[in-house]
């Protein structure tokens, strides 16, 4: 894989330099990251950081970062994690988490034939104050054997993965994101066009 295929961020800089966009105000504090001494938190007014990590869009992408929720949605709401786009505004593939009536589960939001799908998974539920090793693969750019998958701490979610869909977008950047009014820390991300893993 060439280099300029690959972005890489366990943000030991002490900053988000790295990244291409930044919204809200997510910082890179020091203590308890999964690996090394920094993490970048991501909080309050909507907060997210978007990778351009190619300057050419690319077919098949797996975007993965170690992910601690400090805290989950409401009720019925949602959160996006993370994922990874085209840049005319679609979500090729992302990682979220939905509070189905107390319960936290993972979901996966996908791109297929123009419009985006969420389903939700019953194979394991997330919690706070643990760091989950989340990624996210998108196969794209093909009409007929689309594919959209996310693993979590190495385990595929089988129940939510998508295949044989229509997404014919290619993708251009990764991000990661916390919903207004809610807190989780990120560290070790890395993208790349082949599978990552822990």
């Amino acid at each position: 894989v060439a280099a300029d295929r690959i972005f890489e961020d366990g943000f030991e800089t002490g900053d988000l330099s790295k990244w291409s966009v930044l919204h809200g105000s997510p910082t890179v504090t020091s203590g308890d990251a999964h690996n090394g001494t920094y993490k970048a938190v991501l909080s309050n007014s909507g907060d997210w950081a978007e990778a351009r990590f190619w300057d050419s869009p690319v077919d098949h992408a797996f975007m993965r970062a170690y992910v601690m929720f400090k805290s989950f949605p409401s009720s019925y709401a949602q959160t996006i994690v993370l994922g990874v786009w085209n840049q005319t505004g679609r979500y090729m593939a992302e990682a979220r988490v939905i509070n189905d009536a107390g319960t936290m589960k993972w979901a996966l939001q996908y791109y297929d034939n123009g419009a985006h799908y969420i389903v939700i998974s019953e194979l394991v539920n997330p919690e706070l104050d643990t760091w989950y090793c989340v990624e996210v693969e998108s196969k794209a750019n093909t009409t007929t054997d689309g594919e959209s998958r996310i693993y979590i701490n190495g385990t595929e979610l089988t129940d939510i993965s998508q295949t044989g869909i229509n997404n014919n977008l290619q993708i251009n950047e990764g991000y990661i994101w916390a919903d207004t009014s809610l807190t989780r820390w990120y560290d070790d991300v890395v993208i790349n066009e082949t599978y990552i893993g822990l």
